[in-house]
């Protein structure tokens, strides 16, 4: 399974750098396959591992933003087609 996950956070001034680090610290602390984008982050596993990941994602921006999203997207089929 390949997750995009789209974290949106409004209500926490111009710089997000160093919650930005904070959300890297938790995708590559969870020893998954992950590839960072512009706008999002890419991470392979199975459901649950991914969906602890994304929750954890999303309670950290929560603790920095008066507001935040949190968007995923899921491909989901043959594993040696889906890959990071």
């Amino acid at each position: 399974m390949l997750v995009e996950l789209m974290v949106f956070q409004i209500g926490m001034g111009k710089s997000w750098d160093k919650n930005l680090a904070e959300v890297e610290a938790i995708v590559r602390s969870s020893t998954l396959s992950y590839h960072l984008t512009p706008l999002s982050v890419r991470i392979e596993g199975n459901w649950d591992e991914i969906m602890t990941v994304a929750r954890q994602v999303h309670e950290q921006a929560c603790l920095n933003s008066q507001y935040v999203m949190t968007a995923i997207q899921i491909e989901d089929g043959d594993p040696a087609s889906i890959r990071v």
